[in-house]
This record gives structure tokens, sequence and C-alpha cells, in this order.
């Protein structure tokens, strides 16, 4: 056994002994789950529901919420909290209990006007704008999503004559320091939208050795020097849709894994 003094990380997500943290292990274990998805839907809930039976086997916590834990169709479905810090406690403590592969999906802000915004957004890459990933791996690591999930994500597009195409994320911390001189800047370097988890998640999938992709719609944009946004009504619909797909992707990866 390690001794104290030995350990590289004062915390980590494999220490978790209490009592429900093991409980969600023993099931993600005896129903060998191996695929989660990291869904942003507030109703998330009732998308689960659509599918069959299903059970909730525990929360993720931040600091002032929890979020449910949903097991349905040999697929772990979760809504996690928005931001880097967040989307690095998840994925570390979902890792932690077995699950190899994450598909992400969300929203994302329209950075490059020329980008079709009736097509999804595979994010092939993200330029670091936030500050979690550097505590997982170095400044000189590019964020990248791996191209084994990707590869089925483009099957899974394809068998639904769905439109796509990849393009570079930048993920920022900030809501509302986002400069419209920095965003030109990053679309001239080849980024088709903002975000706010993908290098975060794809640094801490690579240190971690897990394997993540992330796709995304749009729910707002920026056109010129202006900032616009799609309606509720607009906005749960393509949750909806985008959830569906997401749930056709994971269950391709069961297949082919």
């Amino acid at each position: 056994m390690k001794s104290e003094t030995n350990k590289i990380f004062l915390i980590s997500a494999k220490e978790k002994y209490d009592v429900e943290f093991l409980k969600m292990k023993q099931i993600i274990k005896s129903n060998n789950v191996k695929v989660s998805i990291l869904c942003f839907n507030k109703y998330l809930e009732e998308y689960v529901k659509g599918i069959g039976e299903y059970k909730v086997i525990g929360q993720f916590h931040s600091a002032c919420d929890s979020h449910n834990l949903y097991l349905c169709d040999g697929i772990l479905f979760v809504q996690p909290f928005l931001g880097g810090p967040n989307a690095a406690g998840i994925m570390e403590e979902l890792a932690a209990l077995g699950i190899e592969y994450f598909i992400a999906v969300g929203s994302a802000c329209k950075a490059d006007k020329l980008f079709d915004s009736s097509k999804l957004l595979i994010a092939s890459s993200a330029v670091r704008g936030d500050g979690c990933g550097y505590y997982y791996l170095p400044k000189r690591k590019k964020a990248q999503t791996n191209e084994e999930v990707n590869g089925i994500m483009v099957k899974t597009f394809s068998d639904l004559q769905i439109e796509y195409e990849f393009g570079n994320v930048f993920t920022t911390d900030a809501y509302y320091r986002e400069s419209i001189k920095l965003i030109d800047k990053m679309v001239k370097k080849g980024v088709k939208a903002l975000d706010m988890e993908c290098s975060t998640w794809c640094l801490v999938a690579e240190a971690l050795n897990v394997k993540f992709g992330q796709f995304f719609y749009f729910s707002d944009f920026k056109i010129d020097n202006t900032w616009g946004k799609i309606t509720f009504n607009e906005k749960l619909k393509k949750q909806m849709h985008v959830t569906k797909i997401a749930h056709t992707i994971a269950k391709n990866i069961i297949n082919l894994s």
C-alpha cells in the first residue's frame, strides 16, 4: 500500500469510499455499463422515461445542486452542470465508476457566420480558453476528441441521414467576457463555435485514458457585433432531437465495442 506521502494528488475520485458511491459502482459493474451520455437537457428524465424501464442509481453533486444519474438501455444518462470544473468533476467520478466512453451533447454559440447552422457540429478539437484543463495536461497539449468515438458519430449521422460538419470550438469559462475581438480572432483561426466544457473534457479524458466525443446544435449566435438566440420552444425541440441522436450513438458504441 502506498503511503500518504507518496500520493500524487490530495483528492482522487478513485478514492471515494462513501456508501452511495460504492453502491453506484457495483450497479455499473453488475450491469456492464461502459457508455455515458453527458446531455445538457433540462428535461432529460422525460426523454429517459420515453425509452422504457430505467433506474436512478445515484446523484452527481455540485456546490449548490444535484442531478440524477439515470441507467437505461445499458447507458448512463447524466445532465452535467455548466463550466470546466463541474465538467471535469463529473467525468472523474464517472470514470472512477467504470465508464469508458463519453458522448457529450448540448448547445453552442455559432461564431463563424458562414457555418450552416442547420447542420450539427462534431468537435474535432477545442482551443483551450478554460482554466481547469491546465490541471490535467500541460499547455503544449492540444485538446482533441477521440477518433474512435468520432468515427461512430459519423456512421450514426450517415445512417440517420443527418447533416454535419467537423470543426474546432473555443472553450471559455466566462459567461460574459467573450469579447468581439477575441471571437473574431478565433474565427480567423478556424473556430466554428463557442462552448464552456469541450476542451476540459478532452484533456480530462486523455489524462484518465477514457474516450470522449462531443457534438453540438446552435442555441445562440454572433453575427458581426451582435448576439442573438433561438426561442425556448426551438431549443427544447432541438434538445430532444440531439438527445435521441446521442442515444443512438451510444447504442452503436455498445454494439461495436
